[in-house]
């Protein structure tokens, strides 16, 4: 268009026709994609209510007799991989997505897998949820995984939720939401190839083990305070950076010197003491009756706010 009117290509008012439309149109879809259900509902009402019927009644109907289930919400690859286990462990589920073509593929194989909105009461309700035993939520997409939850809290407070994220940017607010247990890909793609590494290094299968369940026991807080980096921008530090790590050198004339760790108040500054490094050697998880001494590395974890604090309180002894 910016050519056409450019090289006179177009008359002004045909010009000007295309370009109100082209406004109109950008400024009208995401009122149609955000209502889009409302809009239908209300241009073919009996149509529309016949079908999500029948979806409800379809879904009911093959799930009768199922009891102490897994409902499955999303049925992507990561969804596809979680039913393989389920499969093989003899555990039944109902399936629950939004794609069309791929719960036709599913359900052409023989899958449990039906075309329905997770986050709908009706929908819930057809799948048998008072009879279940957990609900797992696969999507990627943040905002339908919290509208899932909420939904499925609303009248089912005490059944569990175990959600896949993508990362940890909303834990909290997932675990606010009703969420029993949160998963980021991030994490566990990280224990994963730690993992692979020590075995191919040589290291022994069982103390492998042990770390990866002592990670996933901690709530993955081994894998929660990271180094930040220039590439990490405001923005993204704000977004993605809970705690950081840091490191603070105590040299002749910082207060920490000579005193114990219990006596570093680290409750009211908000940080945890991470490791200590003296020379050559580095002591994870320090006991509080560990001795600081001249140009030890304490190595600090927290807030970045909380970490200023802590690093000018062993400087200098002082609480800002």
């Amino acid at each position: 268009m910016t050519l056409a009117f450019t090289y006179n290509l177009l008359p002004d008012e045909t010009g000007n026709i295309l370009l109100t439309s082209a406004v109109l149109s950008m400024s009208m879809a995401p009122f149609l994609v955000k209502f889009n259900g409302k809009i239908a509902k209300a241009l073919h009402k009996t149509t529309y209510n016949e079908n999500h019927s029948e979806i409800e009644k379809t879904i009911e109907t093959d799930n009768k007799l199922i009891t102490n289930h897994v409902i499955l919400c999303g049925f992507g690859r990561v969804g596809q991989t979680v039913s393989r286990f389920l499969h093989n462990s003899n555990q039944p589920f109902v399936g629950l997505d939004m794609d069309i073509l791929r719960v036709t593929e599913a359900r052409s194989a023989g899958e449990n897998v039906f075309y329905g909105d997770a986050s709908k009461q009706n929908i819930l309700h057809a799948a048998a949820i008072d009879r279940a035993r957990i609900v797992i939520i696969t999507f990627s997409d943040f905002h339908a995984t919290i509208k899932t939850i909420k939904a499925i809290r609303q009248h089912y407070p005490d059944i569990p939720i175990l959600v896949r994220t993508l990362d940890d940017l909303h834990l909290n607010e997932l675990t606010a939401a009703g969420a029993n247990e949160v998963v980021p890909d991030t994490f566990e793609s990280s224990i994963m190839l730690a993992s692979h590494l020590l075995l191919m290094i040589g290291q022994p299968p069982r103390k492998v083990l042990k770390q990866t369940r002592e990670a996933r026991k901690d709530r993955y807080r081994l894998l929660e305070n990271f180094y930040p980096g220039e590439e990490i921008n405001q923005r993204q530090q704000h977004q993605i950076m809970k705690n950081i790590i840091h490191t603070t050198v105590l040299d002749g004339s910082a207060y920490a010197i000579g005193k114990l760790l219990k006596e570093i108040p680290v409750d009211e500054l908000n940080i945890q003491i991470e490791a200590i490094k003296r020379g050559n050697v580095r002591g994870e998880h320090p006991t509080a009756g560990t001795l600081l001494k001249e140009l030890d590395h304490v190595v600090i974890s927290g807030l970045p706010e909380d970490i200023e604090k802590a690093d000018y309180y062993l400087k200098t002894g002082t609480l800002a």
